[in-house]
């Protein structure tokens, strides 16, 4: 019957940047609030839950700045290709780090096991492999003369995902968010 105003609604949030935005700043927020719990020793969890909340923090601020653009965002959950629009210059490390909180998002903060991937080839399950994927990033992580030297194999030290470092990755893409696309 009166639809209408709910759709208007939807249509002026999903294409509002300002709300992407906004709830990339109250993602971040929740994910602090899970980190400091975590940190505490109050949380059972493992960290899944605040890395994930991270990653959608991440992604919903990289999408603002596509629906900012006038464009739809990509209705995926890579974070390293989702930043086309944002015109800073990421380093490899940070695109590693996207990558990983990427696999949070999509199952490891929500699942137990990563979700069902059936090779095209071999019509063989290959969804384990996500799991292989996920824990890449942390080979042969930097030994403490490479960080002593500024040396960088590209690896992450699960020290990369706390929130003080992601915290900084997140601020400094929404300073240009802010600069761009948020009238002061």
């Amino acid at each position: 019957m009166n639809d209408w105003i709910y759709k208007k609604q939807f249509d002026t949030m999903n294409e509002s940047a300002d709300y992407w935005h906004s709830k990339s700043c109250h993602l971040n927020h929740s994910s602090k609030i899970l980190w400091n719990a975590w940190e505490d020793g109050d949380l059972i969890d493992n960290g899944d839950t605040y890395l994930m909340l991270m990653g959608l923090a991440l992604e919903l601020l990289l999408k603002a700045f596509y629906i900012a653009n006038g464009k739809n965002p990509p209705k995926h959950h890579d974070l390293d290709n989702l930043t086309g629009e944002c015109s800073h210059a990421f380093t490899n490390k940070d695109n590693i780090i996207l990558k990983n909180l990427s696999g949070y998002i999509v199952w490891l903060g929500r699942y137990p096991t990563p979700l069902d991937k059936v090779d095209r080839n071999t019509q063989k399950n290959t969804a384990f492999l996500s799991i292989k994927e996920q824990q890449k990033p942390f080979h042969n992580t930097l030994s403490f003369s490479d960080q002593l030297s500024g040396k960088s194999n590209s690896k992450l030290s699960r020290s990369d995902l706390n929130y003080d470092n992601l915290l900084k990755l997140w601020q400094t893409i929404n300073t240009e968010y802010i600069s761009k696309h948020i009238k002061t």
